[in-house]
């Protein structure tokens, strides 16, 4: 299946077929030191996983995933900013309940950072222009002509479509002879 290739680093791929189970097809590619860290590795942090929900309670553990903890820090990964203060309010009570568990003794603070899920990520749907009727562009225009304000009348002017709105990254014509 893989045509036999030399790579840049001397290692050749060979024509062996990938076993349905990753970790067998890990097996074969990698060293068996390696391969034992790794699942050393996935071993601790499905444990602390399934310690923090414990500990955090239903609400914050579907919502916020321990990464890992060591010097006393456990870092934490919340699905949103409101997770997150939610996380930091919880904060002291959280790190005085998880210090009674053998493993985290010495816990000194959770470090908390935000990051989307990738369902999220990939459902987000950017907004669409709205367009406007000919009477509410002739409304906008009137009102603008009414004002005095150079960047107030010109932002209506953007909204009313009767300028061209400035792209992003390029400079328009009048900041560009300035």
């Amino acid at each position: 299946m893989y045509p036999d290739l030399p790579s840049k680093t001397g290692i050749i791929v060979d024509k062996r077929e990938m076993p349905a189970d990753k970790t067998a097809a890990l097996s074969q590619f990698l060293p068996k030191d390696i391969l034992m860290k790794l699942k050393e590795k996935t071993r601790a942090a499905e444990q602390l996983q399934a310690l923090w929900r414990s500990q955090a309670g239903s609400e914050l553990a579907t919502r916020i995933r321990a990464t890992g903890y060591q010097d006393g820090v456990l870092n934490v990964i919340a699905e949103s900013s409101v997770w997150a203060a939610k996380m930091r309010h919880q904060g002291p009570a959280l790190v005085r309940k998880l210090r009674t568990v053998d493993t985290f003794k010495d816990l000194q603070k959770i470090h908390v950072r935000i990051e989307p899920i990738a369902a999220e990520k990939e459902n987000h749907k950017p907004l669409r222009a709205v367009e406007l009727s000919e009477q509410s562009r002739a409304l906008i225009e009137q009102v603008a002509s009414g004002i005095d304000d150079i960047a107030l009348k010109t932002a209506m002017l953007r909204l009313s479509g009767a300028i061209d709105r400035p792209r992003k990254g390029k400079r328009n014509e009048r900041t560009k002879n300035n």
